[in-house]
């Protein structure tokens, strides 16, 4: 699907000092870190070089909001139940059961069904990596760029610009202090 590079960055949660003094640093109001020498901004070509997702080429990353409907998400997910879906969202659990169903160590691998395991397994990767958030789901918009499984790789669709964006609005909701509310 073309996602190797940036699936290959290895992610371990032994320090996450790194990531607290980074978020220290932000300024939500010019999307930059000011340390003490200087401001150093984190552009879209920076997160190409680092990620391997273009910004601003190809086509448009689909949203349709039809999918939050459980008969249309039951298209893509057989056996997705209401409970797999809340808020316009598909829970992460859910999709993790798909690798359960279709593991090749347990022989039980239907060829029919590999599509269905390739969409579940790049929605969990939406959710998870792509726009991670502290509700562990995915909003059921994205899975728009899921129905057709030709285009669904980085090289058909702009999936840097929406993830960057993504990035930008997480760091700036947990570097401003809420009323009340400590960063966390």
């Amino acid at each position: 699907m073309g996602f190797k590079k940036l699936l290959s960055i290895k992610v371990g949660n032994s320090d996450n000092r790194l990531i607290h003094a980074l978020v220290e640093w932000w300024w939500p109001y010019t999307h930059t870190f000011h340390f003490p020498c200087r401001e150093l901004g984190f552009t879209p070509l920076d997160f190409v070089m680092l990620m391997g997702l273009f910004c601003g080429m190809d086509l448009e990353l689909p949203y349709d909001d039809k999918y939050s409907r459980l008969d249309e998400a039951e298209k893509m997910f057989p056996r997705i139940t209401s409970n797999d879906i809340r808020h316009g969202n598909i829970t992460l659990p859910y999709l993790e059961t798909w690798k359960v169903i279709l593991n090749l160590k347990l022989n039980n691998y239907n060829q029919d069904m590999d599509i269905v395991y390739a969409k579940a397994s790049i929605a969990y990767m939406i959710g998870n990596i792509f726009f991670s958030n502290a509700s562990t789901s995915v909003l059921t918009g994205y899975l728009a760029a899921l129905t057709d499984y030709h285009t669904i790789g980085p090289s058909k669709f702009d999936w840097g610009t929406p993830i960057i964006a993504a990035l930008y609005r997480g760091l700036d909701e947990v570097s401003v202090l809420k009323n009340g509310k400590r960063k966390r």
